[in-house]
């Protein structure tokens, strides 16, 4: 034990004799010595016949060893770089997990069946298609939509097509935001008021009720196969005129990524696509050869201007279903992404 002392003058008044200049000293003792040996070792008389301390127990100060103080030092250290290095590797996984989480929109969903890849032996699209009977006759039913977006600071753009009386089938995006003055327009110019009566930002899908429009309905394909020809039919930005081009399905994909907004990862049933998807084709049909939809074109790959995308007809029927059902007009919320 350690023994901490100070020279104080005695209860009678009379300071203690040191034998060292020190006013101080650490004594070390063992417990089996009294009061009156631990100072006389530490070089202080002490009046009194009997050897035996009088001196109150406040006097001396009792101090913990130093081998103590310096393992709890060493204790307080290891848990402050223990609790540092926690707060460390949190935050690294935090960083990791905003990383891998940000998925750009127009990444390449990965395909499940079909070709992965454009190679060189990949046929080309028969440019002929277009041309057919059944795509002829399908291209009456094909109608380009503009409208404004002041919020978003620009005009809208893109193609829809009939598939019941008084509904044309879009993409979300192409309306997102959109106010007033949507119209449909004809391939020959006719133009009809139209408004939004569904409007799946999650799907990409909107529907518009057109008063008045009586043009012929396009059916719906459930049957596309990868390899199967195909049309891409639609308005290019600020075209008037109604662009075919030949395609045909490489993959049919389940593709995982964001809506249209950011706001909620969502998986859908596409179709990839060998085939030219310009600005303003968003929402256009993508025909068989006898004219039937396959899917509603939507996106364009980010790599390759030959390659694109389309919602298959078995994930578009619900959207279609419930728009056929509606008559009021919805919000089409604010700008997309």
């Amino acid at each position: 034990m350690t023994f901490f002392v100070h020279d104080h003058p005695s209860p009678g008044g009379h300071p203690w004799k040191s034998r060292s200049p020190r006013r101080t000293r650490w004594i070390t003792s063992c417990h089996h010595r009294s009061w009156a040996e631990v100072l006389r070792h530490a070089g202080h008389d002490w009046p009194g016949s009997d050897g035996v301390s009088t001196m109150p127990a406040t006097e001396l100060s009792v101090a913990p060893p130093a081998p103590a103080r310096s393992a709890r030092r060493l204790y307080v250290l290891a848990f402050v770089m223990a609790l540092t290095l926690v707060l460390i590797l949190t935050a690294l996984g935090v960083v990791l997990w905003t990383h891998t989480s940000a998925v750009p929109s127009r990444s390449a969903p990965q395909p499940l069946t079909g070709p992965a890849k454009t190679g060189p032996n990949e046929p080309e699209p028969d440019e002929a298609l277009p041309t057919s009977p059944g795509l002829t006759a399908a291209r009456q039913s094909i109608v380009r939509i503009v409208g404004s977006a002041p919020q978003c600071q620009h005009s809208l753009h893109g193609t829809g097509f009939v598939y019941a009386h008084e509904r044309v089938m879009i993409n979300a995006h192409t309306v997102a935001g959109a106010r007033r003055g949507i119209e449909a327009i004809t391939k020959n110019g006719v133009r009809y008021r139209a408004m939004v009566v569904l409007y799946d930002p999650r799907r990409d899908l909107a529907v518009l009720r057109v008063p008045g429009l009586t043009l012929p309905r396009l059916k719906f394909n459930f049957g596309a196969r990868p390899g199967d020809s195909a049309v891409i039919a639609g308005f290019r930005k600020n075209d008037t005129s109604l662009s075919a081009g030949a395609a045909w399905i490489r993959a049919e994909q389940r593709a995982h990524g964001p809506d249209i907004y950011h706001a909620g990862q969502v998986t859908r049933r596409i179709y990839g696509i060998k085939g030219k998807v310009e600005q303003g084709m968003s929402g256009a049909p993508l025909l068989a050869t006898d004219g039937t939809v396959y899917g509603v074109v939507f996106a364009d790959h980010i790599d390759d201007p030959n390659l694109g995308y389309a919602l298959t007809a078995d994930e578009v029927a619900p959207s279609a279903r419930d728009g056929h059902d509606r008559s009021l007009a919805v919000s089409t919320r604010g700008c997309s992404k």
